[in-house]
């Protein structure tokens, strides 16, 4: 008895293969895949001559490297910079912006989106608080649920106290008293433990694409992200030569924490035609927190 082949897998166009390709090699950038292996890993109906195809194409364009006969892999060196750049071109600019910006004493803009600051349980003895650290997971609404490793379970934390922390933050989080016991038919039930993030520790992400639209007075950069839940603010002389409605690269400079502020960024790429190849695979890179190369 013959084995049935499976099937549900979908083709996909030239462009979307190559962008799903593109995803996949960064989800794996260590490793060299043959075009057979790509398409049964996508689960697509392609053939291995049409990714093949992609994948010279995507050579051809600089964002994939051929390491062994018809093994494949993403460019990564080509496309980002490595630790050492980064420190040489960019943690020494962004501490002299950092440090230019607030002793400018630049404010969010009037109107720009907010950042509710509270600490409701700032009245509670010291010795009684009790702070984790542990990695954001956003939800939709706004409330995010923080996972640690010193918690048995995650931590909710509501919108009104999440305080700048964006998805994939490393923070530290003040928890709330025990929460009560919620009673019914079946007997007392525990809710989460529920907290504050009081700052953040780590950010997952300083680089964001977005539509910069520009006023006479500053710039505002509206990202395409949902996990970024507040506008950026971009002085003019950091938009470079990016025009009103562009979409661009911006790096945040300066996250200026607490009520009533707003991030601070400069424009760093004016990104290529919508749609594009070029555009998605930045897009890719970026969303995932590689820094482009020039």
């Amino acid at each position: 008895m013959t084995k049935k082949k499976k099937s549900g897998g979908k083709k996909l166009n030239a462009q979307n293969l190559q962008i799903e390709i593109l995803k996949f090699l960064l989800a794996h950038p260590q490793k060299r895949f043959s075009p057979r292996q790509i398409t049964d890993q996508l689960h697509v109906i392609n053939n291995k001559d049409s990714a093949e195809h992609a994948l010279r194409q995507l050579v051809t364009a600089g964002s994939v490297v051929e390491a062994d006969t018809n093994k494949f892999g993403i460019a990564l060196n080509r496309l980002t910079l490595d630790a050492g750049d980064k420190e040489e071109t960019g943690t020494r600019e962004v501490v002299r912006k950092k440090e230019k910006i607030r002793d400018s004493g630049v404010s969010a803009p009037v109107g720009a989106p907010k950042f509710e600051r509270a600490d409701p349980q700032s009245k509670r003895p010291q010795a009684a608080r009790k702070f984790i650290e542990g990695r954001v997971d956003m939800t939709r609404t706004g409330a995010a649920y923080i996972v640690s490793e010193m918690m048995d379970s995650d931590v909710y934390v509501p919108p009104k106290y999440v305080n700048g922390a964006l998805n994939g933050d490393i923070v530290k989080v003040l928890l709330f008293s025990a929460p009560p016991h919620r009673g019914g038919k079946r007997g007392p039930s525990t809710r989460k433990p529920e907290g504050e993030v009081v700052s953040v520790l780590k950010r997952s992400n300083e680089f964001f694409i977005g539509t910069l639209r520009k006023s006479r007075k500053y710039a505002l950069l509206l990202p395409d992200n949902p996990n970024m839940p507040v506008d950026i603010y971009i002085p003019l002389e950091a938009c470079g030569d990016a025009r009103d409605g562009d979409k661009v690269v911006a790096r945040v400079t300066d996250w200026q924490e607490g009520k009533g502020r707003v991030p601070i960024g400069k424009v760093t790429q004016t990104l290529g035609e919508i749609g594009g190849n070029d555009f998605e695979m930045k897009k890719i890179l970026i969303n995932q927190g590689f820094e482009l190369a020039l």
